[in-house]
């Protein structure tokens, strides 16, 4: 019955899950889903009762879906019904909103007036907050040094590439 899914990942802002349903012989009846920020997902998604009806599916059998604008993980269940009385479910592997900037910690020797006449030993960390226990991680991290108004170093300290089975 699920003909495409596309989810439409803003880790800042708004996050859409769209696609389109058909059934080639007695079609699509309605479409309704559900949103679950619990972790895992549903052992048997036929006893969720909190069913949203979907109110802007498409002749085509196009569908959206706008995700709260919270910071969560979050699971979206899709439950498709044909006029024959057949049901489907689907879901995505899950999404994470994150709006919260990573936490930067500079570290500078001590001196009294802040001028240095050799090389400088800074330490930098960098945390993603993960005190409302949703984080979506540290993409990367680099540095410009800047003396008297001129950039003279820049470089990359950290980045994160996505291997194949996180997507």
């Amino acid at each position: 019955m699920v003909e495409n899914t596309r989810y439409h990942v803003s880790l800042k802002g708004k996050m859409y899950v769209s696609g389109s349903v058909r059934d080639e012989f007695s079609g699509v009846k309605e479409v309704s889903y559900n949103v679950s920020n619990k972790d895992g997902v549903f052992a048997d998604v036929s006893g969720v009762t909190s069913w949203t009806p979907m109110k802007s599916t498409g002749k085509d059998g196009s569908y959206a879906i706008s995700l709260p604008e919270n910071d969560m993980n979050y699971v979206v269940y899709l439950k498709i019904v044909d006029y024959s009385g057949n049901v489907s479910y689907v879901s995505t592997n899950g999404a994470v909103i994150d709006t919260q900037a990573p936490k930067i910690n500079v570290t500078l020797p001590t001196d009294i007036n802040g001028i240095y006449a050799s090389n400088v030993n800074v330490g930098v960390s960098v945390s993603d907050n993960a005190a409302t226990g949703v984080v979506s991680g540290i993409r990367s991290v680099s540095y410009k040094v800047i003396s008297l108004g001129q950039q003279t170093q820049t470089g990359d300290l950290y980045t994160h590439t996505l291997q194949q089975q996180e997507v």
